[in-house]
Protein backbone atom coordinates (compact mmCIF):
# COMPACT_ATOMS: atom_id res chain seq x y z
CA UNK A 1 0.00 0.00 0.00
CA UNK A 2 1.28 3.46 -0.79
CA UNK A 3 1.94 5.63 2.22
CA UNK A 4 -1.22 7.40 3.27
CA UNK A 5 0.58 10.73 3.11
CA UNK A 6 1.11 10.13 -0.62
CA UNK A 7 -2.57 9.35 -1.18
CA UNK A 8 -4.28 12.29 0.53
CA UNK A 9 -4.03 16.02 0.10
CA UNK A 10 -6.70 18.67 0.43
CA UNK A 11 -6.90 22.19 -0.89
CA UNK A 12 -6.58 23.39 2.71
CA UNK A 13 -3.74 21.24 4.07
CA UNK A 14 -1.36 18.47 3.09
CA UNK A 15 -1.50 15.11 4.78
CA UNK A 16 1.89 14.66 6.47
CA UNK A 17 3.25 11.35 7.70
CA UNK A 18 2.42 10.98 11.38
CA UNK A 19 5.87 9.93 12.58
CA UNK A 20 4.71 9.84 16.19
CA UNK A 21 2.52 6.84 15.34
CA UNK A 22 5.09 4.28 14.07
CA UNK A 23 3.12 1.09 14.73
CA UNK A 24 0.82 1.65 11.78
CA UNK A 25 0.36 3.65 8.60
CA UNK A 26 -0.89 7.12 9.50
CA UNK A 27 -1.05 10.62 8.17
CA UNK A 28 -2.19 13.85 9.76
CA UNK A 29 -3.54 17.18 8.62
CA UNK A 30 -2.86 20.26 10.76
CA UNK A 31 -5.27 23.19 10.67
CA UNK A 32 -5.66 26.40 12.64
CA UNK A 33 -7.53 25.70 15.88
CA UNK A 34 -11.19 24.87 15.18
CA UNK A 35 -10.86 25.69 11.49
CA UNK A 36 -14.07 24.84 9.59
CA UNK A 37 -11.93 23.00 7.00
CA UNK A 38 -10.79 20.54 9.70
CA UNK A 39 -14.38 19.67 10.59
CA UNK A 40 -15.30 19.36 6.92
CA UNK A 41 -12.35 17.03 6.27
CA UNK A 42 -13.16 14.85 9.29
CA UNK A 43 -16.84 14.60 8.37
CA UNK A 44 -15.97 13.90 4.72
CA UNK A 45 -13.58 11.08 5.62
CA UNK A 46 -16.15 9.56 7.98
CA UNK A 47 -18.86 9.79 5.30
CA UNK A 48 -16.61 8.20 2.67
CA UNK A 49 -15.59 5.34 4.97
CA UNK A 50 -19.19 4.88 6.18
CA UNK A 51 -20.21 4.22 2.58
CA UNK A 52 -18.01 1.10 2.71
CA UNK A 53 -18.01 -0.12 6.31
CA UNK A 54 -19.94 0.32 9.53
CA UNK A 55 -18.21 2.66 11.97
CA UNK A 56 -18.10 2.74 15.73
CA UNK A 57 -17.47 5.88 17.79
CA UNK A 58 -14.10 5.78 19.53
CA UNK A 59 -14.13 7.27 23.03
CA UNK A 60 -10.41 7.02 23.92
CA UNK A 61 -8.67 10.31 24.60
CA UNK A 62 -5.15 11.53 25.24
CA UNK A 63 -6.05 14.89 26.80
CA UNK A 64 -6.86 17.07 23.81
CA UNK A 65 -9.29 19.94 24.32
CA UNK A 66 -11.84 18.00 22.28
CA UNK A 67 -11.76 14.66 20.55
CA UNK A 68 -13.92 12.78 18.06
CA UNK A 69 -13.06 9.56 16.30
CA UNK A 70 -14.64 6.77 14.32
CA UNK A 71 -13.23 3.27 13.88
CA UNK A 72 -14.03 1.15 10.83
CA UNK A 73 -13.38 -2.58 10.51
CA UNK A 74 -12.24 -3.08 6.93
CA UNK A 75 -11.19 -6.38 5.35
CA UNK A 76 -7.70 -7.01 6.73
CA UNK A 77 -7.45 -3.68 8.55
CA UNK A 78 -8.89 -1.34 11.14
CA UNK A 79 -9.22 2.28 9.96
CA UNK A 80 -9.48 5.15 12.46
CA UNK A 81 -10.29 8.78 11.66
CA UNK A 82 -9.93 11.32 14.46
CA UNK A 83 -10.24 15.04 15.01
CA UNK A 84 -8.52 16.68 17.98
CA UNK A 85 -8.45 20.30 19.08
CA UNK A 86 -5.15 21.11 20.81
CA UNK A 87 -5.20 24.68 22.14
CA UNK A 88 -1.64 24.43 23.44
CA UNK A 89 -0.60 23.92 19.79
CA UNK A 90 -3.23 26.38 18.52
CA UNK A 91 -4.21 23.63 16.09
CA UNK A 92 -6.82 21.10 15.14
CA UNK A 93 -5.43 17.76 14.00
CA UNK A 94 -7.23 15.33 11.72
CA UNK A 95 -5.57 11.92 11.65
CA UNK A 96 -6.19 8.89 9.46
CA UNK A 97 -4.66 5.63 10.73
CA UNK A 98 -4.67 2.13 9.30
CA UNK A 99 -3.82 -0.78 11.58
CA UNK A 100 -3.28 -4.33 10.33
CA UNK A 101 -6.17 -6.62 11.23
CA UNK A 102 -3.90 -8.53 13.59
CA UNK A 103 -3.72 -5.54 15.97
CA UNK A 104 -1.81 -2.30 16.27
Amino acid sequence: MAALSEMFDTADAACAPADTLPAHDACQWTFDLRAPAALALYEGLVADLSACWEGLADTGVNHPDSYRAMTFEAPGARVVVSEKDKSVLDATLVTLRVYPASGG
